[in-house]
Formats: C-alpha cells, sequence, structure tokens
C-alpha cells in the first residue's frame, strides 16, 4: 500500500485525520460542558430586560432627527 501512497500524500492525510478527530472532541467536549447530557436545567430563569420598551418610549428620533 505504501508504494502507491507518496509520503506528502500520507502526511496530509495524517493531518486531515487529526483535524477531523479534533473537531469531534471539540463537539463532544461542547455537549458535555453544555448539561444536556446530564440533563441539567437552570435554577431560574429570568425574563428579558426592558423586553416591553416602544421606540416611542427611547426618544429616539432614528436617523432623520440627529
Amino acid at each position: 500500500m505504501s508504494k502507491y501512497i507518496k509520503k506528502e500524500r500520507q502526511g496530509s492525510i495524517i493531518f486531515i485525520v487529526v483535524i477531523i478527530l479534533a473537531i469531534i472532541i471539540g463537539l463532544l467536549w461542547n455537549y458535555m460542558e453544555s448539561g444536556e447530557a446530564e440533563g441539567q436545567k437552570p435554577d431560574t430563569v429570568y425574563p428579558m430586560a426592558n423586553a416591553h420598551i416602544s421606540w416611542e418610549q427611547t426618544f429616539h428620533g432614528g436617523a432623520w432627527n440627529e
């Protein structure tokens, strides 16, 4: 088999395999850290602050009123 795969090609194949393994390990690590694996939920959920403010309440005139 090494008769058909040159030294440069073999290095490229190893590099691609290492990069793919690094991506897979990173995705697994992210999945484990996110808490989805253990089914963890946050203790409390806070609503978004200032979610119901309209543009009229901000007194922002926009691009025409600078």
